[in-house]
């Protein structure tokens, strides 16, 4: 079935596979809920081979008619169509592909305990194999994955939407660190030195942690502050997505790599902090159930987008950005780089 399944990969493109991959990404979200979906598949898998084996093949088998070996091979093959119908055209060719050979295996060998074994087993293969493809496939199927994954981070209330800008990561939209650095430039005098650091967990349970030391001259007024601590947050925020991106193929990292909504809600949350006027302004939606709507809507002509500083301050209208932009690139003299940390390497 694995040989089946790759001959079906080549000839058919990746393209043919989304619909399994956007159903699996909106299942596994987290390494917990991993877990859960491959107890729920291995336990279903084992039931469907059993059903199909001992309580249905067997029995056409039983009655001994001149059709019965023909039809125990059909019927359980037009049942594996059913299962696969929802995902589309390579659904239907894989369906009945895998039914016929499985029933006419069973005809030989008889064993419906290792079929269901396998049945049980087919969710530790379809994982790693759906995942290694978004990882290492760009395209139609990668945009998929991302699609129902960041689907799933709305209905977990990590996402929103901000009119006059777009969506929001609560993940990367870090009044915190903003907070940091603040307080290191209030609490020097003349010059100083802050040190940043933050990581995650892949979902093979590996640490990663980086960090990044900054030195910096004291500015005199509040906007030469706010654009001094918005030219390192954006700073850090490269080093953040660097670090993905040359993250080792089995942490999985380089699929969130300058997502459209990274460096973006980083710049954002710098903006919301302006010392005068707020730069973005407009509705802010956090209802689920609207955000859904919104994505429905847009969220296939953003996830595929990969965004940096540049495309980041793009959002702004070009009568703040000159001159936003202008005061952070004029602080960035100075402060500087004075050591970087990244646990991957």
């Amino acid at each position: 079935m694995i040989i089946l399944l790759l001959v079906l990969f080549g000839i058919l493109g990746t393209e043919s596979f989304s619909p399994y991959v956007k159903s699996l990404a909106g299942q596994i979200l987290s390494v917990k809920e991993v877990f859960i979906f491959l107890v729920i598949f291995s336990v279903v898998g084992f039931a469907i081979e059993f059903l199909l084996r001992k309580q249905i093949q067997d029995r056409i088998l039983n009655l001994d008619k001149k059709w019965s070996i023909f039809a125990s091979i059909l019927i359980p093959a037009l049942i594996c169509v059913l299962l696969h119908f929802s995902f589309g055209f390579v659904g239907l060719i894989y369906g009945i592909l895998c039914g016929i050979i499985q029933s006419s295996f069973y005809l030989w060998k008889k064993d419906w305990l290792t079929f269901s074994l396998w049945g049980m087993m087919w969710g530790f293969v379809i994982v790693p194999f759906s995942m290694a493809t978004c990882v290492f496939v760009d395209g139609q199927v990668r945009n998929d994955f991302l699609f129902a994954y960041k689907k799933r981070h709305i209905l977990k209330q990590k996402m929103y939407y901000q009119e006059n800008w777009g969506w929001v990561d609560d993940v990367h939209y870090r009044p915190d660190h903003f907070e940091h650095f603040i307080e290191a430039l209030n609490a020097a005098k003349g010059e100083g030195e802050v040190t940043i650091e933050d990581g995650w967990v892949t979902p093979l349970r590996i640490r990663v942690n980086f960090s990044v030391k900054y030195k910096f001259t004291v500015p005199d007024s509040e906007v030469e502050k706010w654009a001094m601590v918005t030219g390192m947050m954006l700073d850090y925020m490269r080093f953040n997505e660097s670090v993905q991106e040359e993250s080792p193929w089995y942490h999985g990292n380089q699929l969130s790599a300058w997502q459209f909504d990274d460096m973006s809600s980083s710049l954002l949350c710098c903006l919301d902090r302006f010392p005068g006027d707020k730069p973005v302004q407009g509705k802010v939606t956090r209802s689920t159930e609207e955000l859904l709507k919104i994505w429905e809507k847009t969220g296939e002509g953003v996830v595929g987008l990969k965004m940096k500083e540049d495309e980041s301050w793009n959002l702004l209208t070009d009568s703040k950005r000159g001159k936003l932009r202008a005061l952070v690139e004029a602080q960035k003299k100075n402060w500087s780089v004075v050591q970087s940390f990244n646990s991957n390497k």
